[in-house]
């Protein structure tokens, strides 16, 4: 006789009924499937890592921008202030005009 435990409890194999049988079968292909996606993710993820390291290689002959001074967005609704609001306007009808 074969035990099976789920949830804690044993079963007799052949004692299970063919859709209890037929769940535990899709489940087992389940668990197969989400090991697959976890080796799959774990290289993806070395990937990334791999690829962040020779983009660093690649940029060490390019010259940074220098870093612009972001205004705080405490003024204003909205987290923006009057003046920032104004500019947004004003360069987005500026850039339909060009159109």
């Amino acid at each position: 006789m074969q035990v099976i435990e789920i949830h804690g409890k044993n079963y007799d194999a052949e004692a299970l009924t063919q859709e209890a049988k037929g769940i535990l079968g899709l489940m087992q292909i389940n668990q197969q499937n989400m090991g697959k996606l976890q080796a799959d993710l774990g290289i993806a993820q070395a990937a990334v890592e791999t690829l962040d390291g020779r983009l660093k290689l690649a940029l060490k002959s390019v010259k940074p921008l220098p870093k612009t001074k972001v205004e705080s967005p405490s003024a204003g609704a909205g987290g923006t202030n009057r003046k920032t609001r104004r500019a947004t306007s004003s360069t987005r009808r500026k850039t339909a005009a060009k159109k």
